[in-house]
Formats: C-alpha cells, structure tokens, sequence
C-alpha cells in the first residue's frame, strides 16, 4: 500500500492478497499512518519506521499542503497507469487530481500527526507549518458557539459533525500540550461543550454522528451512534479531564463508553480504538508537568525529551510561571526553576527532574502501570 516511488499511502487493496492498490490517496490514512508509523519508532527506535514516517511526510508536503497558507487538501485521485511509473517518469506526465478542499477533520487528524512528527524527526518546521495549519483551520471553519464547520466549495458547510468536533478537539489538546498556550485548552473545551449540547444524548449516553433534524436532506436526517467516533470522544474526554482536572469530563467519558458495552465485541478488530479509550478510562496515565516558558531554551530540551517517549496514557502540561501560577502553587512547584519536571503515575511521584536524558530513565523505574480489565 506504499507508494515506493514518491512516498504517503494508497487507500485500500482491490485484491484479498493485497497485491494490487487502489491507488488513490488521501489526507485522512496517511494521517493515521503517520501517527502509527511515529508511534512504533518511538516504541522500538527502528529506522525503518522513521524513513516510512518522514516518506508520509515529504508525499504530503509535496502534494496534499497548502505550502502558503497553511492546511492540507483531502485527496489525491487515483491514477493506475501513473503510480506505474519511477519518479522521474512521473515527472513527464500530469499528475492525478488533488481535491483541494479543507476538511476539518482530516486536517485535525494531519496537525495532530505533524506536531507529534515534528520531535522525532527534529524538525521544527513542521511543528511550525502544523500550527499555521491550525489557526488557518480555526479561521476558516470555527464559529464561536457552533463549533466546527466541515468545509466544502470552498467556504464552511455543514455544521455539528461529530467528527469534526472531536478530532479538532483532540488537536487542540495536543497543541496545548506541546505549547503551553492557555487558549487552545480553552477552545478544545469550548468546542466540546458545543459538542455535548448539540450531539450528546443525554438520556441514553453516547453522541450522535450529528444533530438531529428531521428535515435535513438525504441521509443527513438519520441520526447513529457510531462505535468509532464515540470512542475517540472517549479518548479526548479523558485527556481533557488529565489536562484540567475537571471531574465532568471524566463522567462524561464514562457514559459515552458504557453505552457501547453490550456490542463492541461485534465490530471485532474494528474496535481497537475503542479498547484503547477503555484503557484510557480503566488506568492511570503518565502524567508529565513541566514548570518554565515555551521560550526558554531548558524548559523547550525537557518538553522535546518527553514528547519522544512513547507512553500510551501520557499527557503533558507546560506550566507557564507568568500565566499558571496559581495552578504552580497547586502542583508544589512554586520554588522549582524553569525546565524542572514532575512525572506522577497515579498516586506516585518522582522527584523534580532537571536534566531531559533522566525523564524516560524514571518513566521505565516507576514501571507499566497495573491495567484493569
């Protein structure tokens, strides 16, 4: 399913033995594929899941990124007869359609992918190009107390896609996380409380895959509860609980996962995200705090450093001493200098930590959390 030749992956096999592509390509699996492909480098540091990372890369900046202004298209058309060529062969012949469109959830999916991308490969331009991306995204598709707008023909369309609110979520945290900037925490929450008021269901649990509205076109006036998506609410629900310590998140990741409990053994490996968001609930995560500014040069080695380490519960706040000083305080972190960091897996704590290099020796000493079933 790799295209050898130039990079990123084709979509699916036309064939059982996956011997023949479909050729076309789009933003959101190579997406998911570069965050897969990050995650076992940080797992096993082979090489080879790095070169396939940084490959998914130079293919999606090549020709699924709006270079100037910042997001990423949805596709590119296949094309059996080209993707039969070398690289330089293809250079003589017009390449496949690229859908130009900026879908807010595959582009959620994509930033999410590149600020995680961006520490492994030591390259901060494409921590730079994801932010840029993710502003443009919030221009072009947020309405204050509507959440996130699909996108279609050029200006947004379609509203209460729980797709789109959840993956922007998710991609808010994450840009929290990796900037200490206050208001994408803000906005992921903002997004999803529009989320829980408009797809929610609140008598039965679980959220809808959009509003309900009888007189919608088409299949637009069905409503489901699909598996997948409610599990990555799951997910960001308790990321943002770890992020903010706020007990109705955790509640609410809880209602939504029961609600799935009587049939997730029916959807087979097709439920794998939903395991993990059960996982998510069950066991404690890693918690990581780090006290300084983005613009301090100790404090960006230690983030740096605990960003490469896999940890599948982990989650990292940057305490700014200007703007969280009374959450410093709460933390115990008031006499600690900038770069200092904490690592706590549920009741247990390290030490203040200075030096990056000792963040992943501590995590292997505290050991694997228990998990529960």
């Amino acid at each position: 399913m790799y295209d050898h030749e130039a990079g990123g992956f084709f979509r699916y096999s036309t064939l059982r033995d996956w011997s023949v592509p479909h050729f076309e390509k789009m933003c959101e699996d190579n997406a998911k594929w570069l965050s897969i492909y990050v995650h076992v480098y940080q797992a096993t540091q082979d090489p080879f899941y790095l070169e396939k990372a940084r490959g998914i890369i130079d293919y999606v900046n090549a020709w699924l990124r709006d270079c100037e202004r910042g997001c990423f298209y949805g596709s590119q058309d296949a094309d059996e007869e080209y993707y039969k060529l070398s690289k330089t062969e293809r250079a003589d012949r017009e390449a496949p359609f690229v859908d130009k469109n900026i879908y807010t959830n595959w582009n959620a999916m994509m930033i999410h992918a590149y600020l995680e991308s961006s520490f492994v490969t030591n390259d901060k331009s494409i921590m730079e190009f994801a932010l840029r991306s993710l502003e443009r995204l919030i221009a072009l598709n947020y309405r204050p107390g509507e959440g996130m707008y699909h996108y279609y023909d050029n200006q947004p369309r379609i509203p209460n896609q729980l797709s789109d609110q959840i993956h922007m979520t998710r991609t808010l945290c994450q840009a929290y996380e990796v900037t200490g900037n206050n208001e994408f925490l803000q906005l992921a929450e903002e997004i999803m409380k529009t989320a829980k008021e408009r797809l929610y269901d609140s008598k039965n649990g679980g959220f809808f895959d959009t509003a309900i509205d009888p007189n919608a076109p088409g299949f637009l006036s069905k409503t489901t509860k699909p598996l997948d998506e409610n599990s990555i609410a799951g997910r960001v629900l308790m990321k943002l609980f770890e992020l903010t310590d706020k007990e109705e998140y955790r509640k609410l990741a809880a209602d939504t996962l029961k609600n799935f409990t009587g049939i997730y053994s029916q959807f087979g490996f097709m439920a794998a995200d939903y395991g993990l968001a059960v996982d998510a609930f069950l066991n404690e995560p890693t918690l990581i705090r780090i006290l300084g500014s983005s613009e301090n040069p100790t404090t960006n080695a230690m983030l740096t450093e605990a960003m490469k380490i896999f940890a599948p519960r982990k989650s990292i706040t940057l305490l700014d001493p200007e703007n969280d000083s009374q959450r410093i305080i709460t933390f115990g972190l008031q006499n600690a200098q900038q770069g200092t960091a904490y690592i706590c897996v549920g009741r247990t704590c390290t030490a203040p930590l200075t030096e990056p290099k000792k963040l992943s020796e501590q995590i292997s000493k505290m050991g694997a959390p228990e998990t529960k079933t």
